[in-house]
């Protein structure tokens, strides 16, 4: 995925962090993970358009195949790129306050 796709996504920068911090092989593996999943509506949904180009509920629909996936193979990717947008979600401070991660009472800062 080149830097002006991930820039694109709902969390660019998080999810680049993620991925650059991740070791070669991994990094690779999850850049063509993510260009497979954002380029694939077409052969699971019979839309041809990618991931960013469907509306809603079409974008709903094709997450909800790839996750129960008769094929192994199709279930660990969806569930792969799931954790990687969570890590770099969740390592974000204000999404952190946000779902309450903290509830001491304080905010955690840098």
């Amino acid at each position: 995925i080149s830097d002006s796709d991930a820039r694109n996504s709902s969390n660019p920068d998080a999810i680049a962090e993620q991925i650059e911090s991740a070791p070669f092989a991994i990094g690779v593996g999850a850049r063509v993970l993510i260009r497979i999943v954002h380029s694939s509506p077409f052969v699971v949904i019979g839309k041809a358009r990618s991931l960013h180009g469907l509306d809603q509920n079409d974008r709903n629909r094709y997450l909800e195949r790839l996750e129960e996936s008769r094929f192994y193979a199709v279930r660990q990717a969806y569930q792969s790129l799931k954790a990687l947008v969570s890590l770099a979600v969740l390592g974000q401070l204000d999404k952190q306050n946000e779902i309450g991660a903290y509830r001491s009472g304080t905010v955690r800062q840098r």
